[in-house]
């Protein structure tokens, strides 16, 4: 799915440049992170790293909560000026991300993302922006053996109207709760958890596609 507006670089770049932002990370919502994606917690055991990218990352406040849990995590996102102000917010963070200018809809993939080379996949409400055909089948690529693709998304039909968003509040595209069914028949080991209370925004932790083929 392409999701039709609000997906050029020029209109992230304005809406970037004019203080729109997204919604804050919270304590909880790292804690559940770490609670249900399995080589977190692995990897903090063994006390080895893992390997995580970011896809669309914005400003980076993901990519540098994920980065303070021990990853070596890069961010990438087609906006510019996000990703000037995601370095600037990581200066002297004692272990901080990386991030790159990428288009993950038209761009060739990044020798970063070598095939499986990368521990976890994260999407925070941006999975609906993407061209996700296109997207899932690069992911099945990446992935290393029991590798997570982390999805964090608005549910379409609880979406308010736009103009109930704050005004600088970014108001967000979701997935259908038919899509996010196909999503989760494509993944053997599917789990998942609400992010407030009514399921407005849920995430999925998905390992091991069935197969290559995401349509």
């Amino acid at each position: 799915m392409i999701v039709q507006e609000q997906r050029t670089a020029e209109h992230w770049n304005l809406a970037y440049q004019h203080g729109t932002v997204f919604e804050k990370v919270t304590p909880a919502e790292r804690k559940m992170f770490e609670t249900f994606v399995r080589t977190i917690r692995e990897a903090k055991d063994m006390r080895v790293g893992c390997r995580a990218v970011d896809i669309g990352c914005g400003m980076g406040e993901w990519t540098r909560a994920l980065a303070a849990m021990g990853t070596d995590v890069r961010g990438f996102d087609f906006s510019a000026v996000a990703l000037s102000k995601a370095r600037s917010m990581s200066l002297g963070a004692r272990v901080g991300p990386t991030y790159e200018l990428w288009d993950v809809n038209t761009d060739p993939i990044p020798t970063f993302l070598a095939p499986g080379s990368i521990d976890i996949v994260t999407c925070r409400l941006s999975l609906s922006y993407l061209d996700m055909a296109r997207f899932l089948t690069d992911v099945r690529r990446w992935l290393a053996p029991e590798g997570v693709l982390h999805v964090v998304t608005k549910v379409a039909e609880a979406l308010p109207e736009a103009s109930e968003t704050g005004e600088h509040q970014l108001p967000h595209h979701g997935l259908t709760k038919d899509q996010l069914s196909a999503l989760r028949q494509r993944w053997r080991s599917v789990d998942g958890y609400k992010l407030d209370p009514d399921g407005k925004t849920i995430a999925l932790v998905l390992q091991n596609p069935v197969d290559s083929s995401f349509s």
